[in-house]
C-alpha cells in the first residue's frame, strides 16, 4: 500500500462513506475507502432504522405554526422531505430484501399540537413529492375503529383522542449489513475497501494530499498520496480534519438518540406509532420481528465519541415517555430486551442548538484545503443519494473520468434467520453460500463482525454463552483464528454484547 496514489481517499466507512466510494469507482475513479473501525459500527448501526417518507421534517416541535416564524426551517423541512421520499421509493424498490413495512399510526389529540386538518395537509404535501412512487396509503381514523387497532387502543387519552392518521412506513431491517454490502460493492468495481484502517490527513503535497494509514487491528503503517480527500467520518469530522482547520467553527454537532426494545403483546407485531413527545420531538414506538422499540432522545453530546452508551438516564427517560405513551402496559428496567445509542453528526450552525439536519457537502477549498471535501447530517436512508453528491462534487473537481460501471444493489446475503443463520454460524449445517462468502471477503476481522454486522443475530434474538462458544469455534477454525484468539474474541463480543442489553450509571 505504501506510496499508492489514488484519485480520491475516503476517510470514514459508514454508509455515506462506502456510498461516496460505491459511485466514485463506478464513475471510473481510482478510490481508497478506509474505516477506523469495521464498516457500518458507528452511527450507520445506531439509528432508528426508519426509511420514513420525510412526515417528522414538516413536524418542526411544539406547533407547525414555527414554521412561519422560521421560514428557512420550511426550507430545510421541505428539502429533506422530498430527499426521504425518493430515498423511500428508491431503496425500496431496487432493496426489498433489506427492508420490512410497517403500519404507523399517528395520534391526533384533541386541543393537541398538531390538529388533523394540518396533518391531512402535511401528508398531501408527500403526497406531492410521492406521485408515482410507492403509494403511502393515508388514511385517518375516527371514532369507534381506532379501538379495533392493536396497539392504538392502548394509547393514553382515548377519550381525547380525535383520531389518528394511519400511513405505510418502511424501515431498514439490516442498515450495518446494507454499508457491508456497499462497501463490498465498490470493491467489486475495483475500490480499495479497509476496514479497521485509521486514515488521518497529513499534508498537502504537489502529487495532492498525503494521507497516512495505521492499521488497528495490526501494528502497520503505510502512506499514500490522493488528488482529493472526503471526510465521511460522521461525529469524527472535526477530529479528522484537527489541525488543518484550528481556531475555526465545528462542522459537527453530534446528538444523542438512545432506543429501548421490548416485547408487546403478539397482537401488536407490524404496527407501530409515531407521535411528538413531552419535550416536542418525535418519538417512535416501532416494531422489530418479536420486539418493538422506543426512541429516541435528542441530546447533544460531549463524551467519549469512542464509548456511546445507554444510560440509565436514558433509559428511564424513554421507560417514562413509553409508559406516558401505553399506560396500560406499565414497562420496567427488567423488560427491556436491548438498547442501543448512537451520536447523530448533526451540521453545526450556531443558530440551532441541536444542529442543522440539513445534508451538507462541505467545499473546504475556503479553509485552504484544496480538494478536500466533509459530509454532515447525512442519513442512512438518503445514502444513495448522498453518494452521488460526493461523485458529483469531486468530478466538478478533477474532471470527468471513466468508462462508467454498473453498480449493485441487491445482495446476494440473505436475511436473517434465527435458528438456520445461527446452525450454520455454528457448523450444525451444511456451509451455505453466503457464509463461504463470509469468510472469504477477507474482512471479518472480529467474532463481532460477523454476529452483530454481517448475520445481526443479537438484535433479533438473545444468544446464550453457549451460542457464542460454538460459533467462535467454528467460524474462528473457518476464518484460521488460534485457540488463544478464539477465547479473545468470545470476551470481546460479549462486551459489546453487554452495550445493548444494559444500561450505564
Amino acid at each position: 500500500m505504501e506510496d499508492q496514489h489514488f484519485d480520491v481517499v475516503i476517510i470514514g466507512g459508514g454508509i455515506n462513506g462506502a456510498a461516496g466510494a460505491q459511485q466514485l469507482e463506478a464513475r471510473g475513479y481510482r478510490v481508497l475507502l478506509a474505516e477506523k473501525g469495521d464498516f457500518g459500527s458507528g452511527s450507520s448501526s445506531r439509528s432508528s432504522r426508519l426509511l420514513h417518507c420525510g412526515l417528522r421534517y414538516l413536524a418542526p416541535g411544539g406547533s407547525p405554526w414555527e414554521f412561519a416564524r422560521h421560514p428557512s426551517r420550511l426550507k430545510t423541512g421541505m428539502n429533506m422531505a422530498r430527499l426521504a421520499i425518493e430515498a423511500r421509493h428508491d431503496f425500496a424498490t431496487t432493496t426489498p430484501t433489506r427492508t420490512q413495512l410497517s403500519r404507523l399510526y399517528f395520534p391526533i389529540y384533541k386541543g393537541g399540537a398538531y390538529s388533523g386538518w394540518q396533518v391531512d395537509l402535511a401528508f398531501k404535501l408527500l403526497g406531492r413529492f410521492n406521485a408515482g412512487k410507492i403509494p403511502l396509503k393515508y388514511d385517518r381514523v375516527r371514532g369507534k375503529n381506532i379501538a379495533a387497532i392493536p396497539l392504538v387502543n392502548a394509547l393514553r387519552d382515548q377519550d381525547r383522542l380525535d383520531s389518528v392518521a394511519s400511513y405505510d412506513e418502511y424501515q431498514i431491517s439490516w442498515p450495518e449489513r446494507v454499508t457491508a454490502d456497499v462497501a463490498l460493492d465498490a470493491r467489486r468495481l475495483g475500490a480499495v475497501v479497509l476496514n479497521y484502517v485509521e486514515a488521518s490527513l497529513v499534508q498537502r503535497i504537489a502529487q495532492g494530499w498525503e494521507v497516512e494509514l495505521r492499521d488497528q487491528a495490526g501494528s502497520g503503517i503505510a502512506r499514500v498520496t490522493a488528488d482529493a480527500v472526503v471526510s465521511t467520518a460522521g461525529i469524527w469530522i472535526d477530529k479528522v480534519l484537527g489541525k488543518h482547520r484550528a481556531g475555526k467553527s465545528p462542522k459537527v454537532l453530534g446528538t444523542k438518540g438512545s432506543h429501548i426494545a421490548v416485547e408487546l403483546p403478539p397482537s401488536c407485531h407490524g404496527i407501530g406509532v409515531a407521535t411528538i413527545n413531552r419535550k416536542n420531538e418525535p418519538f417512535y414506538c416501532l416494531p422489530w420481528g418479536r420486539y418493538h422499540y422506543f426512541g429516541p432522545t435528542e441530546l447533544v453530546y460531549e463524551g467519549d465519541l469512542d464509548s456511546i452508551r445507554t444510560t440509565e438516564a436514558d433509559r428511564d427517560w424513554l421507560l417514562g415517555e413509553a409508559n406516558h405513551l401505553f399506560p396500560g402496559f406499565n414497562l420496567k428496567p427488567e423488560d427491556i430486551v436491548h438498547t442501543w445509542s448512537g451520536v447523530r453528526p448533526l451540521t453545526w450552525d450556531a443558530a440551532l442548538p441541536k444542529g442543522n439536519r440539513n445534508r451538507v457537502l462541505h467545499d473546504l477549498s475556503s479553509d485552504g484545503l484544496m480538494n478536500v471535501f466533509a459530509m454532515t447530517g447525512g442519513p442512512v436512508m438518503t445514502h444513495r443519494s448522498a453518494g452521488a453528491e460526493i461523485a458529483d462534487a469531486v468530478a466538478a473537481r478533477l474532471g470527468v473520468k471513466g468508462p462508467a460501471k454498473a453498480v449493485k444493489y441487491s445482495s446476494e446475503f440473505p436475511d436473517p434467520q434465527d435458528d438456520e443463520t445461527l446452525a450454520a454460524l455454528a457448523g450444525r449445517r451444511p456451509e451455505p453460500a453466503w457464509l463461504t462468502s463470509l469468510v472469504d471477503d477477507g474482512l471479518v476481522v472480529h467474532l463481532s463482525d460477523a454476529l452483530m454486522r454481517r448475520c445481526g443475530l443479537p438484535w433479533y434474538r438473545r444468544l446464550s454463552d453457549a451460542d457464542v462458544e460454538n460459533v467462535a469455534l467454528h467460524l474462528g477454525t473457518r476464518l484460521g483464528w488460534s485457540d488463544e484468539k478464539k477465547n479473545q474474541e468470545i470476551i470481546a463480543f460479549r462486551q459489546e454484547l453487554a452495550v445493548l442489553q444494559q444500561a450505564v450509571p
